[in-house]
């Protein structure tokens, strides 16, 4: 990952992992830690900024995800395995909240399941497989108190989902 920043990702097999491209903007070799503690260097092979996927190439071997290629149905229970707030490897559960549907000019799963930074890239399972890699959290204005029509953005913790037939 980039210097002074964290995200996740997931191994798909032949040296190669899965993440969100944001995770690596602008990234040419990044560090990765896997979840025995041992710490691995991963070169950028291919970004699609508009899918927001990222593919990376490593020397480190280990049990490749199997990927679900098909449409998951809402209410599916999920769950993700990343690094929200630079906490590593913490599980985060839920469902599929909304069918797979254009949003951002991109195909996307909308869940229910709590999402924040440093989440982005992880694989979403369900019933085993990788359905989908975590790429956004829902946003929604809220109103600064005292303030004459002044917003911030607060998420939601509705997360976006790049489904797995992208991957």
């Amino acid at each position: 990952i980039r210097p002074n920043s964290s995200g996740s990702g997931f191994y798909i097999g032949n040296g190669y992992i899965a993440t969100a491209a944001h995770v690596i903007a602008g990234a040419k070799v990044v560090s990765i830690k896997t979840e025995d503690g041992a710490i691995a260097s991963a070169k950028v092979v291919a970004i699609d900024e508009k899918m927001d996927l990222a593919i990376l190439q490593t020397g480190k071997r280990m049990l490749p995800a199997n990927l679900y290629c098909g449409l998951m149905p809402v209410g599916t229970p999920i769950v993700a395995i990343g690094n929200p707030l630079g906490q590593e490897f913490v599980h985060s559960y839920g469902r599929i909240a909304g069918a797979e549907r254009g949003i951002f000019d991109r195909r996307l799963y909308i869940t229910d399941m709590t999402t924040v930074m440093g989440q982005s890239g992880s694989g979403v399972w369900a019933d085993g497989r990788v359905i989908g890699v975590i790429s956004a959290v829902m946003v929604a204005p809220l109103q600064v108190p005292g303030s004459a029509g002044q917003y911030v953005p607060s998420l939601v913790g509705f997360g976006y989902v790049v489904p797995s037939t992208l991957v």
